[in-house]
């Protein structure tokens, strides 16, 4: 970081109001709850060339926060695949009961810390036992043997 500027270099006076200026603004004009989720969702979508899923509905809403929802049961669809999943609380885990309309689709549920991997059967379902509660998205591989195959990835949702 270039801190020698026309004047001088920076110097405590300068590092000081630059600390006050920044304290404003996250006291003033905090960064919005899961923005930092958003964006890196964006950027993952965009490396990764992806299609992207549209949430379809959602049934029924268990609770509403300012900008996430935690549901039961919620539909996605593409272009090429759709996907429901329905989720049911065990304790501190999660099971996610899903199904997808192309059979031996990978299906991974990605969360912040950790990914779980199921492969849909010749009836499209899958299940994952043992994720934990919080943000998720869910990428789609149609053809898990193709590594050319652009995957279809939903957006993050709580569960």
């Amino acid at each position: 970081m270039n801190t020698t500027f026309e004047d001088g270099p920076l110097d405590a006076g300068d590092v000081a109001v630059l600390t006050q200026l920044a304290d404003s603004y996250r006291r003033l004009d905090p960064v919005p709850a899961g923005m930092p989720e958003r964006i890196k969702f964006a950027i993952t979508v965009r490396s990764l060339e992806a299609e992207v899923a549209q949430l379809v509905q959602e049934r029924p809403l268990v609770v509403r926060g300012t900008d996430t929802h935690r549901v039961e049961s919620v539909t996605f669809s593409a272009g090429k695949v759709s996907l429901m999943v329905s989720t049911t609380p065990s304790g501190e885990l999660v099971r996610i009961d899903g199904w997808v309309t192309v059979a031996g689709a990978q299906v991974e549920a990605s969360f912040a810390e950790r990914s779980f991997s199921a492969t849909a059967d010749e009836n499209g379902r899958f299940v994952i036992d043992g994720a934990p509660h919080g943000s998720v998205i869910f990428v789609i591989r149609l053809d898990p043997n193709d590594p050319d195959e652009t995957p279809v990835v939903t957006p993050r949702i709580e569960v």
